[in-house]
């Protein structure tokens, strides 16, 4: 039972008396909305957290598959990207595989 009234109001030989409730009553209700507002953020806090590294490492492991692969084909690895997004990133793995066979081919008629 939360008492949190902040005024009692009274009427005694046809007067109207108002009166504070005792202060702790009101400051402990206070302290337990604001502990209560602080757990609510820090747990909204870390499933943010959470999210955004699942967010950053869905986006950021294609474009590290595609470093991979351009260092693997300096070094004469030609293999090939293949990604299975329907984003931007499988468009620049199909750009650079494309670019891959040219120069293989280039370098072939050579």
């Amino acid at each position: 039972m939360l008492m949190c009234y902040t005024h009692e109001v009274r009427i005694t030989d046809n007067r109207i008396c108002a009166s504070r409730a005792p202060s702790s009553y009101v400051q402990s209700a206070i302290e337990k909305v604001y502990r209560s507002v602080f757990l609510a953020m820090m747990i909204v806090a870390v499933i943010a957290f959470v999210i955004a590294l699942i967010f950053s490492y869905r986006l950021a492991a294609p474009i590290l598959a595609m470093e991979r692969f351009t260092k693997d084909c300096v070094r004469g690895i030609r293999l090939g990207i293949f990604l299975e997004t329907s984003d931007e990133t499988e468009k620049l793995a199909d750009n650079i595989n494309y670019l891959v066979m040219n120069c293989k081919s280039d370098s072939a008629g050579q």
